[in-house]
Protein backbone atom coordinates (compact mmCIF):
# COMPACT_ATOMS: atom_id res chain seq x y z
CA UNK A 1 0.00 0.00 0.00
CA UNK A 2 2.97 2.58 0.68
CA UNK A 3 4.38 1.99 -2.22
CA UNK A 4 1.89 2.87 -4.09
CA UNK A 5 1.03 6.00 -2.28
CA UNK A 6 4.62 6.63 -2.99
CA UNK A 7 4.63 6.24 -6.61
CA UNK A 8 1.35 8.79 -6.59
CA UNK A 9 3.83 11.02 -4.52
CA UNK A 10 6.69 10.94 -7.56
CA UNK A 11 3.98 11.29 -9.81
CA UNK A 12 2.67 14.59 -8.46
CA UNK A 13 5.66 15.47 -8.08
CA UNK A 14 7.71 15.01 -11.64
CA UNK A 15 4.06 17.03 -12.79
CA UNK A 16 5.07 19.95 -11.26
CA UNK A 17 6.41 23.07 -12.26
CA UNK A 18 10.39 22.74 -11.92
CA UNK A 19 12.05 25.44 -9.78
CA UNK A 20 15.12 25.93 -8.63
CA UNK A 21 13.30 27.95 -5.48
CA UNK A 22 12.16 27.35 -2.36
CA UNK A 23 8.21 25.99 -2.37
CA UNK A 24 6.26 25.76 0.85
CA UNK A 25 5.36 22.28 1.55
CA UNK A 26 1.91 23.26 2.86
CA UNK A 27 1.50 24.24 -0.59
CA UNK A 28 2.40 21.28 -2.07
CA UNK A 29 0.07 19.07 0.40
CA UNK A 30 -2.79 21.07 -0.24
CA UNK A 31 -2.24 20.53 -4.29
CA UNK A 32 -1.60 16.81 -3.67
CA UNK A 33 -4.78 16.65 -1.12
CA UNK A 34 -6.79 18.25 -3.96
CA UNK A 35 -5.49 15.84 -6.46
CA UNK A 36 -5.51 12.77 -5.02
CA UNK A 37 -8.73 13.77 -3.18
CA UNK A 38 -7.62 11.92 0.84
CA UNK A 39 -8.33 13.60 3.79
CA UNK A 40 -6.04 11.91 6.01
CA UNK A 41 -3.07 13.43 4.33
CA UNK A 42 -0.84 15.90 6.39
CA UNK A 43 2.60 17.81 6.06
CA UNK A 44 4.18 15.58 8.77
CA UNK A 45 3.40 12.42 6.16
CA UNK A 46 4.38 14.45 2.96
CA UNK A 47 7.80 15.69 4.28
CA UNK A 48 8.26 12.05 5.93
CA UNK A 49 7.34 10.53 2.25
CA UNK A 50 9.44 13.30 0.17
CA UNK A 51 12.75 12.46 2.70
CA UNK A 52 11.51 8.49 2.03
CA UNK A 53 11.77 9.00 -1.60
CA UNK A 54 15.24 11.18 -1.45
CA UNK A 55 13.68 13.79 -3.73
CA UNK A 56 14.51 16.84 -1.19
CA UNK A 57 17.51 18.73 -1.98
CA UNK A 58 17.47 21.78 0.71
CA UNK A 59 14.85 22.55 3.39
CA UNK A 60 14.47 25.31 5.64
CA UNK A 61 12.61 26.51 7.86
CA UNK A 62 11.05 30.55 8.04
CA UNK A 63 8.54 31.56 10.11
CA UNK A 64 7.28 28.17 11.88
CA UNK A 65 6.95 26.93 8.07
CA UNK A 66 8.88 24.38 5.97
CA UNK A 67 9.68 25.48 2.52
CA UNK A 68 12.30 22.64 0.52
CA UNK A 69 13.99 22.50 -3.08
CA UNK A 70 13.17 19.65 -4.44
CA UNK A 71 15.17 17.54 -7.16
CA UNK A 72 13.06 17.13 -9.83
CA UNK A 73 15.67 15.22 -11.73
CA UNK A 74 15.69 12.84 -9.19
CA UNK A 75 11.84 12.31 -8.86
CA UNK A 76 11.74 11.87 -12.49
CA UNK A 77 14.80 8.84 -12.46
CA UNK A 78 12.62 7.21 -9.60
CA UNK A 79 9.52 7.40 -11.98
CA UNK A 80 11.26 5.33 -14.35
CA UNK A 81 13.07 3.09 -11.57
CA UNK A 82 9.21 2.44 -10.89
CA UNK A 83 8.25 1.63 -14.60
CA UNK A 84 6.14 4.11 -15.14
CA UNK A 85 6.42 5.82 -18.66
CA UNK A 86 5.32 9.64 -19.53
CA UNK A 87 2.23 8.76 -21.15
CA UNK A 88 1.64 6.25 -18.02
CA UNK A 89 1.68 9.10 -15.08
CA UNK A 90 -1.91 10.09 -15.40
CA UNK A 91 -3.04 6.09 -14.92
CA UNK A 92 -0.87 6.26 -11.80
CA UNK A 93 -2.83 8.63 -9.88
CA UNK A 94 -6.04 6.31 -9.99
CA UNK A 95 -3.99 3.61 -7.83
Amino acid sequence: VMEGRDVSVLNFISQQQESLDFISLKDLVKKFKDEEDEEWINSKWFGRALKRLGVIKKKRKVQGKTQIIIDFKKAKEKMKMFGIKEEEKKEVINL
